[in-house]
């Protein structure tokens, strides 16, 4: 295997990379130095980030900015930590706000459920046990 890659670079055996898209008749062959550079790019201009916002959310760049400025950056739950994690209801797919990781980490592994939500708050508050004298 000693051609060129799309951008004239040689392929050989140690730095090629074949790409092989699903629905694609046959793959693509690259060298390791266009993919890191194809990788840095789009790294680099946030389109995934832009594309994820609309595509989960329905949520421009511009909208998500006027969110979290509305929170004052703060998770919406805590207020104490820097919301880096978009909160929706799972059922409706409706944006709720802005949380911080442990918050919706929280909130996940509770299942957006309200009576756990109750019993975690009980057991917060009511003493359970008497304290040893």
């Amino acid at each position: 295997m000693s051609t060129l890659c799309r951008n004239g670079h040689p392929m050989t055996v140690e730095n090629s990379y074949i790409y092989k898209p699903k629905n694609r008749p046959r793959a693509y062959a690259y060298c390791r130095a266009c993919r890191d550079t194809e990788r840095e790019r789009r790294r680099s201009t946030g389109w995934m980030k832009e594309y994820l916002l609309d595509r989960r959310y329905g949520l421009t760049r511009t909208e998500r900015s006027e969110l979290l400025e509305s929170q004052d950056g703060l998770c919406a739950i805590c207020y104490e930590r820097p919301a880096v994690t978009i909160d929706h209801d799972h059922d409706t797919g409706r944006v709720r706000g802005m949380l911080c990781k442990a918050c919706n980490v929280a909130l996940g592994v509770l299942g957006d459920d309200e009576e756990s939500m109750r019993r975690v708050l009980e057991y917060l508050t009511v003493p359970r046990l008497e304290e040893a004298v």
